[in-house]
């Protein structure tokens, strides 16, 4: 079973994109902290969120908000612009939970000017 949910907070307003048949992308840079010893290690995460919950992402999720993504690996290999092999690591995310008063989206907001969209 491919399965991961991760929870942590986004680097960047997300990224959408259309593809060439018109469906929507949303594209997230998600950071989740481990500690090692003493010390808190930062892991970045590549999240690909798609149709419905790209809308999602794209009206309610901002830089630096609080989330929760539901998913599952995806590993892929490409090359790069010099003809080097190059490996990618993506979480491909079936849910999204948004997490607490982020910024850009508390929940009474949310509930006061329309249904949730989860």
């Amino acid at each position: 079973m491919n399965f991961i949910i991760l929870g942590g907070r986004t680097g960047r307003a997300p990224e959408i994109r259309l593809t060439a048949t018109g469906k929507k992308m949303a594209i997230l840079s998600l950071a989740t902290s481990k500690r090692v010893g003493d010390e808190t290690k930062t892991l970045w995460h590549r999240v690909i969120l798609w149709d419905k919950q790209a809308d999602v992402c794209e009206k309610w999720v901002g830089k630096g908000d609080s989330i929760f993504v539901q998913g599952e690996i995806n590993y892929s290999e490409y090359q790069d612009s010099d003809g080097k092999a190059r490996r990618s690591t993506e979480i491909i995310a079936r849910n999204i939970e948004l997490v607490g008063n982020n910024k850009h989206n508390t929940p009474k907001e949310r509930m006061d000017t329309e249904e949730v969209p989860f």
